[in-house]
C-alpha cells in the first residue's frame, strides 16, 4: 500500500493550504500528499499558479483530493453553477497530479428539507454520473466516501456506498473506506465493497488524531486491505496535535503494511 498524508492539518496563517509540510513527508517516507480541492478552487487564477508551482516542483506527488465540494455549493439545486464549480475544480485537480477524487462533503450531500432519503439517492446517483465523466476527462477517478451518522444522513456505511456506485454505474467512480467512519458505524467490510475500494483514509478512531500507538481494531483494518489484495492509497486524515512527531511515529507504525 502506498502511506499518504492529508496536510490539511498542516495549514496555519501564510500557509492555508499547508503546502510547507510537502519536504518533511519526503523525507519520513511518504508516498503522497491529499490536499483539499475545495481550498485550491476558492484560489484566484494567480494564486493557483503560485500555489501549483510549488506542488510540480515538490519532491514528493499530490495524488489525492478531498473536499470536493463545501456546504455552501447546492449539489441538488441548478445544475449550471455546479457543473462551472466542477470542471473548475477537476481542472485544477489534474494540474496537481491527482489521481484520485475523494466525495465526502457530508452537509452538501445531506437529504435537503422537504426531500426523502430515496428521492435524494437518486438525485446524488444522477449527480455522480456527470461527475464521473467530468472526472474522466482528467484522468480522475471519484470515490464515494462513507460518513458516520452525525456527519450526514446520505450514505453511512460501505454497503450504502457499494450500492450507489452500483447505481452511478461509471468506471470513474469507485469506493472509499475510511478506518475513523467504520469504528463509529460498527461498519464492516464486505467482498463487494473491496472489490470496487479505491482509496482509505485513516484516523485514530476515539480521538481523531494521528495514533499513538494502533489498536487491534486498527491493525485488523490495515491487515485486511492486505489480505484483500488492495494495493491502492491509504491517506491519514487527521489533527496533528505534535506535528512532525505524529508525522514520524504514524509511518513507523504503518510499516508492517507499507
Amino acid at each position: 500500500m502506498k502511506i499518504g498524508c492529508c496536510i490539511n492539518s498542516f495549514s496555519k496563517e501564510g500557509d492555508p493550504l499547508g503546502l510547507g509540510i510537502l519536504p518533511t513527508l519526503k523525507a519520513l517516507g511518504y508516498d503522497y500528499a491529499e490536499v483539499s480541492i475545495a481550498g485550491f478552487s476558492d484560489l484566484s487564477d494567480e494564486d493557483f499558479e503560485k500555489v501549483a508551482s510549488v506542488v510540480e516542483k515538490s519532491s514528493i506527488p499530490v495524488e489525492a483530493g478531498c473536499i470536493l465540494v463545501t456546504g455552501g455549493l447546492n449539489i441538488y439545486g441548478d445544475w449550471e453553477p455546479v457543473e462551472t464549480y466542477l470542471h473548475k475544480a477537476f481542472s485544477r485537480a489534474s494540474r496537481l497530479g491527482l489521481k484520485v477524487m475523494v466525495f465526502g462533503s457530508g452537509r452538501a450531500r445531506s437529504v435537503p428539507e422537504g426531500s426523502s432519503k430515496e428521492e435524494t439517492f437518486q438525485k446524488f446517483a444522477d449527480l455522480l454520473k456527470q461527475i464521473g465523466k467530468i472526472a474522466a476527462s482528467h484522468g480522475i477517478t471519484v470515490v464515494i466516501e462513507p460518513l458516520n451518522t452525525r456527519e450526514t444522513d446520505m450514505i453511512t456505511n460501505l454497503a450504502e456506498g457499494a450500492q450507489l456506485a452500483k447505481a452511478v454505474n461509471h468506471p470513474n467512480v469507485q469506493l472509499l473506506a475510511d478506518y475513523y467512519h467504520m469504528a463509529q458505524e460498527k461498519d464492516s467490510f464486505s467482498s463487494e465493497a473491496l472489490a470496487i475500494l479505491r482509496h482509505a483514509h485513516y484516523a485514530e478512531p476515539t480521538t481523531r488524531t494521528y495514533p499513538q500507538q494502533l489498536d487491534e481494531g486498527s491493525k485488523a483494518f490495515f491487515e485486511q486491505l492486505k489480505q484483500s489484495g488492495y494495493a491502492g492509497r491509504i491517506s491519514i486524515e487527521a489533527s496533528a496535535p505534535n506535528g512532525e512527531e505524529d508525522l514520524r511515529r504514524f509511518i513507523e507504525l504503518v510499516q508492517p503494511w507499507h
